[in-house]
C-alpha cells in the first residue's frame, strides 16, 4: 500500500509539472500579445487583461482543489482559452459547442490541451475560417462522450498512428506533444481502463478527438 501511495504521489507530481509547462507556454504568448496591443490598441489590451485575469483565477482555483472538477468549470476554462487565442489570431477560429449534459465531473485541464493542440497544429496553415466544434452528451449506455472536432489540416497517417499507439500503450510520457501526453496520463490515473480516447483524422480535412468516460 505504501509503494502504491508513493507511486500515486510521484505520478501526480509529474502531471502537475506537465500542466505548468502548458500554462506557462500559453501565458507567455498571451502577455506578448497584450504588450503589442498596448502600443496600437489600448482598449483591446484592456480586454485581453480581463480575459487573462479571469483565466488565471480559475487556474489557481483548479490547482488548489484536488481530484475531479465540475465539467462547467472545465468548459468555462476552455472558452476563456479560446477567447484569448482569438485575440492573438483574429478571425481565425470559430468555437461552436453543443452541450447535451453538464452535470458531471472531469479531471482538470482534460479538454483544453486538445483544443490547444488544434490551434497550434491544425490551424497553422490556415489564416481564416478555422472551426472547432465541441460536443458533450450522454451515450445510450450511460457513459459520457466528449468530442473536439476541427476543419484544419489533419494528420498524416504516420502521425495519427503514432498518437493511437501512445493511447494503446499508455506511452505518452515519451510523446513530443505535451498536451496530448498530459490528457492520456490523467485519464489513466483517474479512470484506468474505464476511459477511452479515440483519434480520427483525414489529411487536409481535419481531425476529431473523442473522449468517453464513466
Amino acid at each position: 500500500r505504501q509503494l502504491a501511495e508513493n507511486e500515486r504521489k510521484l505520478t501526480e507530481r509529474r502531471i502537475s509539472v506537465m500542466m505548468s509547462q502548458i500554462r506557462s507556454h500559453f501565458i507567455f504568448n498571451v502577455l506578448t500579445t497584450i504588450s503589442g496591443y498596448c502600443k496600437i490598441d489600448p482598449k483591446k489590451a484592456d480586454n485581453a487583461l480581463i480575459h487573462i485575469s479571469r483565466y488565471l483565477r480559475k487556474n489557481i482555483r483548479i490547482i488548489e482543489e484536488e481530484g475531479l472538477i465540475d465539467f462547467a468549470t472545465e468548459l468555462e476554462q476552455v472558452e476563456d482559452y479560446v477567447a484569448l487565442e482569438q485575440l492573438r489570431f483574429e478571425d481565425m477560429t470559430v468555437f461552436e459547442k453543443e452541450i447535451g449534459t453538464s452535470g458531471f465531473k472531469i479531471p482538470p485541464l482534460t479538454i483544453q490541451p486538445i483544443v490547444e493542440n488544434v490551434i497550434l497544429h491544425a490551424f497553422e496553415d490556415i489564416r481564416s475560417g478555422g472551426m472547432i466544434y465541441f460536443k458533450a452528451d450522454i451515450m445510450e449506455d450511460g457513459r459520457l462522450s466528449i468530442s473536439v472536432r476541427d476543419n484544419g489540416s489533419g494528420m498524416t497517417p504516420e502521425t495519427l498512428e503514432s498518437i493511437r499507439r501512445e493511447i494503446r500503450e499508455k506511452s505518452a510520457l515519451n510523446s513530443k506533444s505535451i498536451g496530448i501526453s498530459n490528457v492520456i496520463n490523467r485519464l489513466w490515473i483517474y479512470y484506468h481502463d474505464r476511459a477511452e480516447l479515440y483519434v480520427n483524422s483525414v489529411l487536409g480535412q481535419g481531425s476529431e478527438f473523442i473522449l468517453i468516460i464513466p
